[in-house]
């Protein structure tokens, strides 16, 4: 089966490199939109201009995405797929998996970056693979970690 996203959101920008990822397959696509947040004036504008050369299918906000994410993504399921990529931290990853999961459409995927970081990091992921939400868990290269949702709660 392909998936193909309406909408990606993407947290932390930084400078756009992952983002430009999402945003060709987007833009191969020929449909979606990536929602993307980085608090950074500086990295923004960087990755606006990165992103600006691959397509239009985004909105970067300059802002965290937990303060802005009512604003722009609302509170009504809506995402495909989050992509968790900004703080890595437990303090701040499972905070903003649960408000990711508010607004995820059934089934849908939450991608996290760097799960091997610390040991910290590795715990957070291990706590959310196991979490009894998750359809299917798998670690890419130890690295990132992709989980399926299960389509019902």
């Amino acid at each position: 089966m392909q998936r193909k996203p309406e909408i990606v959101v993407e947290f932390g920008t930084a400078f756009g490199t992952s983002g430009m990822y999402w945003l060709s397959g987007l833009e191969a696509a020929g449909s979606g939109r990536l929602l993307t947040f980085e608090p950074n004036h500086d990295w923004a504008m960087v990755a606006r201009d990165n992103l600006s050369a691959i397509g239009s299918r985004f909105e970067l906000t300059e802002g965290a995405f937990e303060d802005n994410v009512h604003a722009v993504v609302g509170d009504a399921p809506c995402i495909d797929i989050g992509f968790i990529d900004a703080i890595h931290t437990s303090a701040f990853v499972l905070p903003q998996f649960e408000l990711v999961l508010q607004r995820l459409r059934p089934g849908g995927l939450v991608l996290f970056d760097d799960i091997d970081f610390t040991e910290d990091m590795a715990e957070c992921w291990r706590r959310l693979a196991h979490d009894p939400r998750v359809l299917a868990a798998v670690a890419v290269a130890g690295h990132v970690g992709i989980v399926e949702m299960k389509k019902t709660a």
